[in-house]
């Protein structure tokens, strides 16, 4: 796919060029080839570039084409594209119209931070590669090139310039430059391209992964909580209910409630675009019943409402539930009139952001970014059990020993009934056993036993004594 963007008519491609050309532009595009050769990435050239180079066969499939003569302009450019695109610039002139160039395609629908810009020098012979570079990081462009070639030879360099710090994987060099501006806040850097796609394996590299000394602008902002489904409000479910259903006169729920009413609207400044949107209050007499306030007015104005029945206050609704348990006399509406959520932000396409992004996300997820409110939220939950328990402890009456004397008693009698028993089943037994039977029972038991032994003995003496006579002489 080839799209020309242009004001004229010019649709023919011709120039005169040298071998030493011919050979620079050949590395320039199979640069391209070996590194950014995504055929889902279109590539935006300027005419000149492509003039030269387009001659040059493609050893891929030639990714999408749009080309920019000198006359574009940015409405023209309407290309859906699922990829940021590749911009392949030329360096023709001065630097001041290489910055035109820059301001028309930021207003393009295709522009983004995240595309890569090679940007293309013959003419300066790598003079003015640390001057560009510059521009490209002031335009938040970290993903840019330099690319031109020695004085003495028709090697292609590259450069690239870490804002940063000096870090940069082999084999980029940092390179010498007069511009004390550029040295003093980064590195600019180097390599030659030797017609081999190794030269994309550290080509790009991640340029925020270590910031050094980089001063990062930030300013506070007051901490405003998003409210979830996961948060603890210290108001109790029936207490909320018994609020939200009390009895009122009359039912204030909308805006146009208010405003039928006369009610004098005190509101956070933020939602005072939201309120006009509403076109209520339409007439300079209607705008004198709006209110602007800070946050800290706002807090007052919880209290005013509980004094004051002409005025009504729009303010965040856990603050709300707070002052009504506090004021019985203070009605609140069951439905939510904003809803809305607060986030910082920052400058468009700051070339920080996505790695802020990434340190922020891994801070939420581990928990480190709300344990403060979890640690209260858990103190405040114990707080409140110990409460009840004192409370409950309170109702239930303290035992005494006089409560337990009812109790020794009934152990004592216990006591005494069991020896009794005891008592009585060993006279039981003495009365219903006969002793001499029991003896007899006995002896009968024990007598074979008797006569067993004494019959050894009577043996073992007999043979004593017959051997006695025997060795007698």
């Amino acid at each position: 796919m080839l799209i020309k963007v242009s004001c004229s008519q010019i649709t023919t491609y011709s120039s005169l060029q040298t071998d030493s050309d011919v050979h620079f532009y050949s590395h320039v595009k199979r640069l391209l080839e070996f590194c950014f050769s995504d055929r889902l990435n279109p590539v935006v050239i300027t005419e000149e570039l492509y003039d030269k180079i387009h001659k040059i066969p493609w050893e891929i499939v030639e990714p999408p084409t749009i080309i920019l003569d000198n006359n574009f302009e940015s409405k023209e450019i309407q290309v859906f594209s699922p990829r940021y695109p590749t911009y392949v610039l030329l360096v023709s002139g001065s630097i001041k119209k290489l910055k035109t160039l820059f301001d028309n395609l930021k207003s393009t629908t295709t522009w983004s931070v995240e595309s890569y810009f090679f940007i293309v020098d013959v003419e300066n012979f790598c003079e003015n590669a640390n001057e560009v570079l510059k521009l490209l990081w002031k335009l938040d462009l970290l993903s840019s090139f330099y690319l031109c070639r020695e004085s003495d030879s028709d090697n292609l360099i590259i450069y690239n310039y870490n804002p940063f710090t000096n870090y940069a994987p082999y084999p980029w060099r940092s390179a010498e430059t007069t511009s004390q501006e550029i040295t003093e806040k980064g590195t600019l850097l180097y390599q030659y391209f030797d017609n081999d796609r190794r030269v994309c394996h550290n080509i790009t590299f991640d340029k925020t992964k270590t910031l050094g000394d980089h001063k990062i602008k930030t300013t506070v902002i007051l901490k405003i909580h998003n409210a979830t489904r996961d948060d603890v409000i210290d108001v109790k479910k029936n207490e909320i209910s018994a609020l939200l259903a009390g009895p009122s006169h009359y039912s204030i729920e909308t805006l146009q409630n208010l405003f039928d009413h006369r009610y004098h609207v005190f509101y956070d400044r933020e939602l005072y675009q939201d309120i006009l949107s509403q076109n209520i209050w339409v007439t300079e007499d209607d705008k004198k019943f709006l209110h602007s306030c800070s946050h800290i007015e706002l807090f007052r104005c919880a209290k005013n409402v509980s004094e004051n029945s002409t005025i009504a206050c729009i303010y965040k609704t856990s603050l709300q539930l707070k002052t009504m348990k506090k004021f019985s006399n203070v009605y609140m509406s069951k439905n939510l009139v904003f809803t809305k959520y607060y986030a910082p932000w920052t400058r468009k396409n700051w070339a920080l952001k996505k790695k802020l992004d990434k340190i922020s996300q891994e801070v939420l997820e581990s928990g480190f970014l709300n344990h403060l409110d979890r640690e209260m939220y858990i103190n405040r939950i114990k707080k409140i059990r110990k409460i009840e328990r004192i409370e409950t402890s309170e109702q239930l009456d303290e035992v005494t020993e006089f409560d337990l004397i009812p109790a020794y008693k009934i152990f004592g009698v216990s006591l005494i009934i069991a020896l009794l028993i005891f008592c009585v089943e060993v006279i039981i037994e003495k009365m219903f056993t006969h002793p001499k039977t029991d003896h007899k029972q006995t002896m009968s038991r024990v007598e074979p036993k008797i006569k067993r032994s004494k019959l050894r003995k009577t043996i073992k003496k007999h043979k004593r004594n017959r051997n006695r006579r025997f060795w007698l002489p």
